[in-house]
């Protein structure tokens, strides 16, 4: 297969905006698109690697195997080795041991359905999670393992019939990725059915390639078209709440076909990809996108949030550093057979996996190795056990992201005849301050929470596939019982990145005003970064202590301001004041009980701490 420089150029448009996305630079909001464009690359290439093999006859199993584990493992495996490194002396047991289950799913190439199935309640950890990325390479690993037996299957019955069986199951993957987003979003992000029809139509596009083509004046037009498919998105249109996969997935990803088929040394486009720069980046985009994620978790361990912002250029030019580091001496080294066999390659690589294997387990079976800590240190941690199940009413009052609004137990909003009534109407933060409130209001408190699920009127598509509806059938329980009085809590500085959060906000206190509903809106806590025992166990004299510096203040103030501003007649009460002053954060009671279990969750102490004093407010207004 000729080179073609110009998707060497294409590799470098993935690559860069999902490291600027996951540095968190708004520019680069739909940057995450990055990986679909990859997927496209992939198809594409590996078709056309084993159609010309199949068409000359000497297409070998075995040595697609061999070529894919020389590309993909030896960087893999040593960014593995790093992040093993630097996860014994940073992460937490129960951090360190959901790392040990992610190097045992990498291993096997299962890591997308390992992350999916620790997709949870309180998946703001992701970030946090050093071998998170490569749930895309065990997508292109899937499809590896599986497309090349389905070629040389098909080719016996006949040429013919391949293009409409791969367009068939790109449109049935499409569909299924239209329900997923809808039904079942972590499982539609991150499973191959759902991904598949990109890869899908990157094969389509090495089939249409197959035949002699003519460069015409048109196909700079279209391959320009292309382009625009995908910046558009990438910068403008796209950002964390756009569904994805689904149709919308259809831009990025056609675009990239669009530059794939029609781009040449002959056109604008061709040459634009073509430049030096930019075939530089993409000959080391695969390592550059192994290293990008490690560097900066771990980065977050080592630094607070501000002076990581600060030092954020300089973690990025690590990761180009290091990425060339590693395709000069770890990449191009394995490629070549001169250097290592093919005896070599497989017992390198089943040596690995056995090492990986064995250090996961090891890991798991010792609950990440509590015993790296102190006595003291381990009271502390034990936080990250926290039992929260009958605390918040999982399950019956604190719905999972796949539970309706029917999965709410009957006694979650039972109405008294001869009590006030009160409602905490949320997601998990609101969950969590239930228990407090519960012991501290005078009269009876139900509970309406659901994950991720915050109580606005939304203008766009939360996170939580069920929020919207169960956030209807709450407003209708308030119209029908207008005498509730409501206390609306949330994590409001993760829902105020959502562009439409004002506007959505305002709509609630509306509804709310419109139905003559007494309420109380509640600012957000103080939120610690990475977790409140992360920073304790880091302070050899947090024992001494009743605050900690928050450097997070800030942040939680400028929305919690916005709040007050945005809700009217005295009805709004400053969480974060009520546990700090200025950055100083008491986090434990008297007996030295935490009041927060992770990042801002409430313990049962925090809870009461918490419901206590925003009754004696209540109560005074």
């Amino acid at each position: 297969m000729k080179y073609r420089s110009e998707i060497d150029g294409l590799r470098a448009l993935a690559v860069l905006p999902v490291i600027f996305f996951h540095a968190g630079i708004d520019f680069f909001k739909g940057g995450y698109i990055g990986v679909d464009i990859f997927f496209v690359i992939s198809g594409y290439l590996i078709t056309s690697i084993i159609l010309r093999e199949i068409n000359q006859g000497k297409f070998s199993i075995l040595n697609f195997y061999e070529r894919r584990a020389r590309r993909i493992l030896p960087a893999l495996f040593f960014v593995m080795s790093f992040s093993l490194i630097c996860s014994w002396f940073f992460l937490l047991p129960g951090e360190f041991k959901n790392f040990g289950q992610s190097l045992i799913s990498v291993t096997f190439f299962v890591s997308n359905i390992f992350f999916w199935r620790k997709s949870g309640y309180f998946d703001g950890a992701a970030e946090y999670m050093p071998l998170l990325h490569t749930w895309s390479l065990s997508v292109e690993e899937q499809f590896y393992l599986l497309f090349p037996i389905f070629l040389i299957i098909t080719f016996k019955f006949g040429k013919r019939i391949i293009v409409p069986i791969i367009l068939v199951i790109a449109l049935v993957s499409i569909a299924i990725a239209e329900w997923g987003w809808r039904n079942e979003p972590q499982a539609n992000f991150y499973l191959t059915p759902t991904r598949v029809w990109e890869l899908m139509i990157g094969s389509l596009a090495s089939f249409y390639l197959q035949r002699e083509r003519e460069s015409k004046v048109w196909h700079s037009s279209i391959a320009l078209i292309g382009f625009l498919m995908i910046l558009l998105p990438m910068f403008y249109i796209f950002d964390d709440n756009t569904p994805f996969p689904s149709y919308l997935t259809l831009f990025p990803t056609v675009g990239t076909v669009m530059i794939i088929i029609f781009s040449s040394e002959n056109n604008l486009i061709g040459r634009l990809f073509s430049l030096n720069p930019l075939v530089k980046v993409g000959l080391i985009s695969y390592s550059m996108y192994l290293w990008h994620v490690p560097l900066f978790v771990f980065s977050k361990y080592l630094l607070p949030q501000d002076d990581h912002d600060a030092i954020l250029p300089g973690i990025i030019f690590l990761t180009f550093s290091l990425a060339y580091l590693s395709w000069r001496y770890i990449e191009q080294p394995f490629r070549h057979k001169k250097n290592f066999n093919r005896k070599q390659i497989f017992s390198i690589t089943i040596s690995s996996m056995i090492f990986f294997l064995t250090i996961g387990i090891s890991i798991h079976l010792n609950d990440g190795y509590p015993s790296r800590f102190s006595t003291e240190q381990q009271e502390v941690l034990a936080y990250q056990e926290y039992e929260i199940d009958k605390l918040y009413r999982e399950e019956e009052c604190f719905l999972r992201r796949d539970q309706d609004f029917s999965n709410f137990a009957q006694y979650c909003a039972a109405i008294s005849e001869i009590e006030a009534n009160y409602l905490i109407w949320g997601d998990s933060h609101a969950a969590s301050l239930y228990f407090g409130l519960k012991n501290s209001l005078q009269g009876n408190l139900m509970q309406l929470t659901s994950t991720e699920c915050n109580p606005l009127s939304y203008n766009h598509r939360p996170r939580s596939p069920n929020c919207v509806a169960i956030n209807d059938e709450v407003k209708k329980f308030l119209q029908l019982n207008s005498t509730i009085e409501v206390f609306i809590y949330a994590n409001w500085y993760r829902y105020s990145k959502n562009e439409n959060f004002q506007e959505d906000l305002v709509n609630t206190i509306e509804f709310l005003k419109k139905n003559k509903i007494s309420y109380k809106i509640i600012g957000g806590t103080p939120q610690f970064e990475p977790s409140l025992p992360h920073l304790l166990v880091r302070d050899q004299n947090y024992q001494n202590k009743a605050t900690i510096i928050n450097v997070s203040v800030d942040k939680i103030s400028k929305v919690n301001e916005w709040l007050n501003v945005a809700t009217p007649d005295n009805r709004f009460i400053d969480a974060q004041k009520i546990f700090c002053v200025q950055k100083d954060c008491r986090f434990k009671d008297e007996s030295s009980n935490l009041f927060f279990w992770d990042y801002g969750h409430l313990t049962k102490e925090g809870s009461l701490y918490l419901g206590s004093k925003i009754e004696e407010i209540h109560s005074n207004q």
